[in-house]
């Protein structure tokens, strides 16, 4: 029951937990909120993908990020599973726990109602209130 709490609460927060969320090999360190979460050193020597993220840092645009979301209706099951406005891809499902869950979501995004590939529900992304104005 504790686990089930803390990973609800991570969950409401748009923290991810481990290789549940973040796509091995796929997902960059910003998408994930490292950058918030003080997970990301730029002071530190030569660690792998240093430059694109020393570059993103700089340029300052990262056009995804890991969210809680609100979910209506009934998910699937499989995941992660790809977030459509429309016909436009908007990001993909990572977790879900009963009506909640996590998502990477293009930024533009958040606030919208999104569909769920292969699914009848639907969901809406928000930005945690502890993220930077």
């Amino acid at each position: 029951k504790q686990w089930y709490q803390r990973r609800v609460r991570g969950i409401q927060l748009g923290v991810g937990e481990g290789s549940r969320d973040i796509t091995v090999d796929k997902d960059f360190p910003f998408e994930h909120n490292l950058d918030y979460l003080n997970g990301v050193s730029f002071s530190k020597g030569c660690y792998i993908g240093q430059e694109l993220t020393a570059r993103t840092h700089h340029v300052g645009e990262t056009r995804k990020r890991v969210v809680p979301v609100s979910i209506t209706g009934h998910p699937p099951t499989t995941l992660p599973t790809r977030l459509y406005s429309g016909k436009r891809a908007a990001g993909k499902l990572l977790s879900v726990y009963d009506n909640i869950g996590l998502a990477i979501i293009r930024l533009p995004y958040l606030g919208v109602p999104l569909t769920i590939e292969k699914s009848s529900a639907t969901l809406v992304g928000q930005a945690p209130q502890w993220w930077p104005e």
